[in-house]
């Protein structure tokens, strides 16, 4: 691995005073310490000095150079990403650097991921900040570790309109709710008039961003209802289990 040590042995020697393996010795880099040829010397990367020895005391250098892969490393850049509230479309996508074929990935945690043993996993349902951290492990089980930050934005994206003409044209009939990324229901959805009485109400109403969830008609007990202001209270419930009820006024246009 990058920037770690090594081990040498010597496989053949021949020649000299010596007929068999054991008839030498071998030092590296001159240091004065010998081996047996079958024993490791332990060196880094970078070129080295082999000195062989035999039973007279005769020598040989033999100059050889040891490399090293690519430093391996995981890097994140940006270290910290913001994500929307109930936002699965996210992938963390970390930087490999490496000369070798990577063997495995490991990230943690691993709940809210779509598969933590890939290089580029999706986040699910990511509901509160969390550090997720990477381990990679190169083909000679060589490792480097990254991390990353995602920040949850907890805005909530919810839009109710304050008016609607339901007069049959096609456009704005009807009094609707916006419900976007991060909704997990609208529980319950109560329109009232000047004077308190309930003129609508729905329960368990499925959030719709792109047109909209279509609530009110507009009509009370069959009839058109009197151009005005009439009161809302809508309870949503969001991904991170957080309920919210929104009041509000809306008006009558015909």
């Amino acid at each position: 691995c990058f920037g770690e040590a090594t081990v040498i042995v010597i496989d053949t020697i021949y020649g000299g005073n010596g007929t068999a393996l054991i008839d030498y010795t071998y030092e590296v880099d001159n240091n004065g310490l010998s081996f047996l040829p079958d024993q490791p010397a332990t060196v880094f990367a970078g070129p080295h000095t082999i000195t062989i020895e035999d039973l007279a005391g005769c020598r040989l250098e033999i100059q050889i150079n040891v490399n090293q892969p690519q430093e391996l490393q995981v890097i994140f850049d940006p270290a910290e990403i913001v994500v929307e509230l109930g936002d699965t479309t996210v992938r963390l996508n970390p930087l490999i650097t490496s000369s070798l074929p990577i063997a495995t990935y490991a990230w943690t945690p691993t709940n809210t991921l779509s598969d933590p043993a890939v290089q580029r996993p999706r986040l699910l349902q990511a509901i509160n900040d969390q550090a997720y951290e990477l381990v990679v492990t190169d083909i000679n089980g060589c490792m480097a570790t990254g991390s990353v930050r995602v920040e949850i934005d907890k805005n909530r994206n919810v839009y109710i309109p304050n008016a609607f003409s339901p007069n049959g044209d096609g456009p704005n009939d009807e009094f609707r709710i916006f419900a976007c990324l991060g909704v997990a229901n609208i529980n319950t959805v109560r329109i009232f008039d000047r004077w308190g009485g309930m003129v609508f109400e729905q329960a368990d109403v499925q959030p719709d961003c792109i047109g909209g969830t279509r609530l009110w008609d507009g009509s009370v007990g069959g009839k058109p209802a009197t151009q005005g202001v009439y009161i809302y209270m809508v309870e949503v419930t969001f991904v991170d289990g957080i309920t919210l009820l929104y009041r509000g006024d809306v008006t009558i246009l015909r």
